[in-house]
Formats: structure tokens, sequence, C-alpha cells
């Protein structure tokens, strides 16, 4: 393949990869091979704020109420997105459905506190 066809980042949310390929050198040397990374979750970036709270959050959750630790790690190119993705409060005006993962994993949590 040409180094354009390999060029960028491609998200496989079904498969849970990420797959990155770089740019052949200007002067003629062999490109680079492509790399695959996996993850526990990749999210394109047409999903929603409910999309990742439902995959992520609530899951991550449940496993701090019996006890456990849980970690989510945002990591992104400078500008993706990442800050409006977990801290974002969600506008009134909209009824909140916009708001973040951090959020809505607060507010989750006060009502399991709350039925518990």
């Amino acid at each position: 393949p040409r180094s354009s066809d390999l060029l960028g980042v491609q998200a496989f949310p079904e498969e849970r990869a990420v797959r990155v390929a770089l740019e052949a050198p200007e002067d003629g040397a062999a490109i680079a091979e492509a790399r695959e990374f996996v993850f526990d979750g990749v999210f394109p970036g047409s999903s929603s704020q409910e999309d990742v709270f439902n995959q992520v959050g609530m899951p991550a959750l449940s496993e701090c109420l019996k006890g456990f630790n849980s970690t989510v790690l945002a990591y992104g190119q400078t500008g993706s997105g990442k800050t409006h993705s977990l801290l974002h409060r969600g506008r009134a005006d909209a009824g909140h459905h916009d708001a973040g993962l951090l959020p809505r994993m607060i507010g989750e949590l006060f009502d399991q506190i709350v039925i518990d």
C-alpha cells in the first residue's frame, strides 16, 4: 500500500481498537508499519455523552459501589474533546442531556446512595 493509503488514525469501536499509521519520510525510506492499540472502549466522534456514560460510566460506578477501584482515562489529541466529554456540566436549556461523564456519574452516585 502507498503511504497515502495508511496515513492517519482510525477508530474501530466494534474491535475496541485504534489503528495508527505514520507518514513515510520525505527521503523515500520505507514507511513505518501501522500500529494497532486495543482499549477497553473506543468511541467514534458520533458517540453521544449518554453512550459514553452507559458504556463506561455506569459500569465503572457500579464497580466502585461494590468496593472496587475504578479509573476512566480519556486520551486524545489536543482539542479533540476530552475535557468536554468528561467534565461538561451540560446546558440547562437542554435539560443537561449533554452533560459529560463526571457530572452524570456524580448524579448517579447520589441517586444510588438515596436508594441504598
